[in-house]
């Protein structure tokens, strides 16, 4: 027998769609989604360090005070003193001068005239004095005032002559006359040929300024000469004198 071939196509049709609703349901598989790429362990930071802390500079009082004024005198010869004192513990004074200004009776004033420059390490007392024989007819009184080049930081072998009590040798007249004030000056860091002023000043009994002088001078070895010799001019006799010395600013 001849089979329809239309039947047939719809009955495989039927099954087929038999088949599709009588079947199981599908299983959903879960996925993961990889990560493009691994990323490593992060690494322990370093400490961060505190900044380096800038010096702060040792407050110090940078100033050379004027402790006394006073005026040697002898016939003509004129020589105006100030004993200063560097106030500063860390600093060294450089370049340090006196300014005088001489008075008449009448109260006139001579034109002025300045000491030699010196360095005074830290604390270091120093006198100054200047020879006004020729430009200062008449004086009977003096004023100074104090300069200052500069300040430094102190070396470790900042060089401070202690002033001393000198002897004092009549040369000239007695009273009032010329003398020379001699002593040893001392320093534990004592140089050889070493450029100072040397300066001398006498006193009265009220401890006043009667007389002072100054010299230049390479001072020598320790060992071969410390002792130094200073012409002062005093109007009577003093009842003590004193010596002072420091390196030269400029020795030339």
């Amino acid at each position: 027998m001849r089979r329809n071939p239309s039947l047939s196509l719809v009955v495989a049709s039927a099954a087929l769609f038999l088949t599709a609703c009588g079947g199981s349901s599908p299983v959903t598989v879960p996925t993961t989604t990889a990560s493009p790429h691994s990323t490593a362990p992060s690494a322990t930071p370093s400490p961060t360090l505190p900044p380096t802390p800038t010096p702060t500079p040792v407050p110090d009082t940078d100033s050379v005070q004027l402790l006394q004024t006073g005026v040697g005198m002898w016939g003509v010869i004129v020589f105006p003193v100030a004993v200063v004192v560097n106030q500063a513990r860390y600093h060294t004074a450089l370049g340090v001068s006196v300014t005088f200004t001489t008075k008449t009776a009448s109260g006139s004033t001579n034109p002025p005239l300045s000491s030699v420059l010196v360095n005074l390490a830290p604390g270091q007392t120093m006198a100054l004095a200047a020879d006004c024989t020729r430009g200062c007819p008449g004086t009977v009184s003096a004023t100074a005032t104090v300069q200052v080049s500069s300040y430094a930081p102190a070396a470790a072998s900042a060089f401070a002559i202690v002033p001393v009590a000198g002897t004092l040798a009549t040369d000239v007249g007695g009273t009032p006359g010329v003398g020379d004030v001699t002593g040893t000056l001392t320093d534990p860091l004592f140089t050889a040929a070493m450029p100072i002023a040397a300066s001398a000043v006498c006193f009265g009994p009220d401890q006043g300024i009667l007389g002072g002088g100054m010299v230049t001078t390479l001072w020598g070895s320790a060992a071969a000469d410390p002792n130094i010799s200073v012409s002062v001019v005093y109007p009577r006799t003093p009842a003590s004198c004193r010596l002072y010395a420091a390196p030269l600013t400029d020795f030339s």
